[in-house]
């Protein structure tokens, strides 16, 4: 189960991330028809890398737990392949 919600703004679908648990802010993703399509179907049992198979690994991250990519690398340290 993800903590993120649709959200309209005006009349643009966005994401409302939770706060990442490292900084505490919070981030909105913009998306479009067929991303809210795959976020509604999350609901119905869809798993989040099936829904967002097209997006990064960061991306889903993000969308599931609130963590931003380089929040994960200041309290982690960077991946083997990033130095």
């Amino acid at each position: 189960m993800i903590g993120a919600k649709i959200k309209m703004m005006g009349d643009e679908p966005v994401i409302e991330c939770l706060p990442c648990p490292q900084c505490g802010e919070p981030t909105v993703i913009k998306i479009d028809d067929y991303d809210l399509e795959r976020f509604k179907a999350m609901s119905k049992g869809m798993l989040v890398g099936q829904a967002f198979s097209h997006w990064s690994v960061q991306e889903r991250e993000l969308l599931m737990t609130g963590l931003h990519a380089q929040c994960w690398d200041a309290y982690m340290g960077p991946e083997p392949d990033d130095e």
